[in-house]
């Protein structure tokens, strides 16, 4: 049984894990230039 083998449980485990991520299509969302300003500005501030 796979369960007993706790190495081969995790291996099925993160192969599902990362083929229903790979099923979600993610992507990073569109950013104009009034929102990259202003992403910009709160980076400078948290890096002081």
């Amino acid at each position: 049984m796979p369960a007993d083998d706790k190495d081969n449980a995790r291996l099925i485990v993160s192969h599902i894990m990362l083929d229903t991520l790979k099923a979600l299509k993610l992507s990073y969302p569109e950013v104009n230039n009034s929102q990259r300003q202003k992403l910009q500005a709160m980076r400078k501030q948290l890096a002081q």
